[in-house]
């Protein structure tokens, strides 16, 4: 778990972005989707992303959540994405996404 540093507010954000650049350029085209949240700027911090979904759709998503119940809502969702990889791709043959691909 990350813990936000308000005195270091400006690299932390230039570390994620950073992140999420490099991240993009290492996998194929169409193999990365990011949920994006952002309730310090209210999504400000990371709003030079969503030029990514008008080029290329389910890259970002609709939008970069910002307030609590949005937050609650997409980490649930990130949840049980990660349960259903793990029980119909992995299914026990796998150790990670990796090898599975």
């Amino acid at each position: 778990m990350i813990i936000f540093d308000y005195d270091k507010k400006k690299e932390t954000v230039d570390f994620f972005r950073l992140l999420i650049l490099r991240s993009l350029m290492s996998a194929p085209c169409g193999k990365m989707r990011f949920t994006m949240i952002d309730p310090i700027e209210l999504g400000g911090s990371f709003s030079m992303f969503l030029e990514l979904e008008e080029k290329s759709e389910g890259i970002v998503g609709q939008k970069i959540w910002s307030s609590e119940t949005e937050i609650e809502e997409q980490l649930r969702m990130l949840v049980d994405d990660a349960a259903n990889i793990t029980q119909r791709c992995l299914q026990g043959k796998y150790k990670d996404i990796v090898e599975y691909n």
